[in-house]
């Protein structure tokens, strides 16, 4: 493994070989934590170097952390930062919805007529509407199950929750989406 250049910027001697020294020991349990939120390993690693230039002003800290607690501050930092640009990635995923063509090619068949096409729209528009009006954690929930394919043991694990809660969870954020769309659809 290579040690990233981002290290050499460090001047005392003891930190940079301090930070050497976590980089190498724990870098390939940061990356598995990103990928697992992620899914993107680029993106990942991205991250992971993020979290050490973040780390570089609390080098006293860590050195006073025994192993456990080290270990959890380190996950948990990338854990913090790769939810972050999860959520900045989705958010402009969300207003890039037609923008690379194949959204509209998905709703437009060959055989669609006119008429199809309009209430496909209208169907894809209550339902955006719909995931905006729900409460973040329902969001998240409909997003990874139906969006993401995440299995139920990776969405548990993601929202810090039991498995077997997760279908659950996933029947009253559905319901709630439901109870939305027929709201929005019978006012004006």
């Amino acid at each position: 493994m290579l040690i990233p250049v981002f290290l050499f910027e460090i001047k005392d001697e003891d930190d940079r070989a301090f930070m050497a020294n976590l980089y190498q020991s724990y870098y390939p349990m940061m990356l598995h934590a990103a990928i697992r939120i992620l899914h993107d390993e680029n993106s990942a690693d991205d991250i992971v170097n993020d979290a050490f230039v973040n780390l570089f002003c609390k080098i006293s800290v860590l050195r006073g952390l025994d192993v456990c607690t080290l270990r959890a501050y380190l996950v948990s930092t990338v854990r913090n930062l790769s939810i972050t640009a999860l959520r900045k990635r989705n958010k402009q995923n969300q207003y890039a919805f037609w923008d690379d063509g194949t959204a509209l090619d998905r709703v437009i068949s060959e055989d669609a007529s006119p008429m199809d096409v309009v209430l496909r729209n209208a169907e894809i528009e209550s339902l955006i509407a719909g995931l905006r009006k729900l409460p973040e954690r329902d969001r998240w929930l409909l997003e990874m199950k139906y969006f993401r394919r995440m299995r139920d043991a990776e969405i548990a694990q993601q929202l810090e929750i039991r498995e077997n809660s997760v279908r659950m969870y996933l029947t009253k954020a559905r319901r709630k989406l439901g109870e939305l769309i027929a709201e929005d659809e019978q006012d004006p």
